[in-house]
């Protein structure tokens, strides 16, 4: 009797991972020649030294999707192995089906200027909350003062009916002789809630002027200055060194012309 791990097609330690087939994956007629030339003149140590992924990649698709005739079924020598290289053949072109594009790193470039669009998206939409809070405390500030106002004539309507046989005048006061004003407290509320909103409208306006110039300031910002070699060896010269190097160059182009003149 054979041992277990002869008998099973893999040992129990060994977990498979198996995959689903995409719908959308079919195999691949085989009619290209395997080229034994081109294997014979790979030289595999370079390709691992120099990691040469365009040339495996290439060699590998040529020996994937190559067609097998007869004579090169007689170079394995046993059928065993010809089923194997087939096996292989087929496990390459369904990875070859599985293979996607990694994703690339994003330049800090472009995730400053995702987060800065952001910040100023968020401001904006702040502004318009603001601006629809704003809006609500109008409304209610309006019904409050209406309300006063029909509870203010309904009182004074009332007041009419009850003192029409005295024959009193609403609006006078007798002992001072001067007219009271019905709507005092409601002119006064009304003041108040025009002062609250003429302050808050002056926030807002604000706040609106000062996010455009940050706009316009950002869109007007010069783009980063190339910083080269040359650039950063000048801020380690000695300040001798600067000043000698001042020294030796003429102040003016003509001096020199004019020196050359006198000699003449």
């Amino acid at each position: 009797m054979l041992p277990t791990y002869y008998q099973m097609p893999y040992p129990v330690y060994h977990q498979v991972v198996t995959l689903d087939p995409s719908p959308s994956f079919r195999w691949c007629p085989r009619k290209m020649p395997m080229n034994w030339n081109l294997i014979q003149e790979v030289d595999v140590d370079a390709i691992v030294k120099n990691m040469d992924i365009d040339s495996l990649e290439y060699l590998v698709q040529h020996i994937a999707f190559a067609n097998l005739n007869n004579s090169d079924a007689q170079r394995f020598g046993s059928t065993e192995t010809l089923k194997a290289f087939k096996l292989l053949q087929l496990g390459v072109e369904y990875l070859t089906h599985l293979k996607r594009p990694l994703p690339t790193q994003p330049d800090s470039s472009d995730l400053r200027k995702a987060l800065s669009d952001a910040q100023m998206r968020i401001e904006e939409l702040e502004n318009l909350l603001y601006q629809s809070e704003l809006k609500r405390e109008k409304a209610e500030s309006s019904a409050n003062i209406y309300k006063r106002r029909f509870n203010t004539l309904r009182n004074q309507f009332n007041e009419a009916e009850a003192n029409a046989d005295d024959g009193e005048v609403i609006g006078i006061d007798k002992n001072s002789a001067k007219v009271n004003d019905a709507y005092d407290d409601v002119r006064k509320e009304l003041d108040q809630m025009r002062a609250l909103v003429d302050e808050r409208g002056r926030t807002l306006s604000q706040r609106a002027e000062s996010w455009n110039l940050r706009q316009q300031a950002e869109m007007n910002r010069p783009p980063p200055k190339n910083v080269t070699s040359k650039d950063i060896a000048s801020l380690f010269v000695q300040p001798d060194e600067y000043k000698k190097s001042l020294k030796s160059k003429p102040k003016h182009r003509f001096i020199g012309q004019k020196e050359n003149a006198v000699v003449k």
